[in-house]
């Protein structure tokens, strides 16, 4: 088979491959069941799917099922060590709420802007769950620590953000940076 090439796109080769997979398992397991077999995996026959489009689609189903098997996972391994940290519903909650919010704003965002998910951009709700929580844990921190120093909360905020306000957004900018140099890059 070969493709015309509005079907190398994988998002678009999605629901045709799926069409063609059950088409093909079914001719094969009606042949093997004329022919005395019963079912495809006693006739012999072997179907197998191969090519760059395949494996494209294929990895894109696979990093699509990880992001919904691994972030809920991580998501709640940060949970408990907030928890753990912190002794404290809300402050174990908020950084996570808020990552949470950004991941949702970053994956709609995607086909928003015309880009698929592919095996790149794949990562970047873990990225930001990373990141995020772990800038929120020096916040979190920093803020103890003026509080502890005599510090009201308006003043301990103040005091947290001049401390750590430029070093989390250029953590954040050099990230950022780094994604987009992506797109002089020909994937």
């Amino acid at each position: 088979v070969v493709l015309k090439e509005q079907y190398r796109d994988h998002e678009k080769l999605d629901h045709p491959l799926a069409a063609l997979e059950r088409e093909l398992e079914e001719i094969v397991e009606t042949d093997a069941a004329t022919a005395g077999g019963g079912s495809i995996d006693d006739s012999g026959y072997q179907l197998h799917f191969g090519g760059l489009p395949f494996v494209r689609l294929e990895t894109v189903r696979s990093l699509k099922s990880e992001q919904r098997r691994f972030w809920p996972l991580i998501a709640a391994l940060y949970l408990g060590l907030l928890w753990l940290l912190y002794r404290d519903a809300g402050l174990a909650v908020a950084p996570l709420a808020a990552v949470g919010v950004a991941s949702l704003w970053g994956i709609a965002l995607l086909p928003l802007a015309g880009s698929e998910v592919n095996v790149v951009n794949n990562i970047v709700p873990s990225l930001i769950l990373v990141i995020g929580v772990c800038n929120a844990i020096h916040m979190l921190h920093a803020y103890a620590a003026a509080r502890r120093h005599g510090g009201d909360g308006p003043e301990a905020a103040r005091e947290m953000m001049a401390e750590l306000g430029l070093p989390v957004f250029l953590t954040s900018l050099t990230t950022a940076i780094g994604f987009l140099s992506l797109l002089a890059a020909p994937m």
